[in-house]
């Protein structure tokens, strides 16, 4: 039998990575249909890919070059409103 070897960690990030952007590029900023209600949004796959590139600039990667990528991609959240007007920073939290 052919062992299969373990993937790297940039092989596995590389994965979630081409699979947000997938999603954040395909899917609607919001659903209109109320049977949709809850379903992933382009806005939440850019969130979660925001946080991807943040976790890879940390421990144990320390790629800190990633914390560009992520900056550029919430800053889409809140100055640009690119993935809809419902997200934002509370003024005291």
């Amino acid at each position: 039998l052919n062992a299969l070897k373990r993937a790297t960690p940039e092989e596995v990030y590389a994965a979630v990575i081409a699979d947000l952007t997938f999603a954040r590029d395909n899917l609607p900023t919001a659903w209109t249909n109320a049977a949709d209600q809850g379903r992933i949004t382009s806005g939440a796959a850019a969130a979660m890919l925001a946080k991807v590139y943040m976790t890879m600039a940390g421990y144990p990667l320390n790629r800190t070059e990633y914390v560009q990528q992520a900056r550029t991609i919430l800053k889409e959240f809140i100055v640009d409103k690119k993935y809809g007007g419902q997200y934002g920073l509370f003024d005291n939290y």
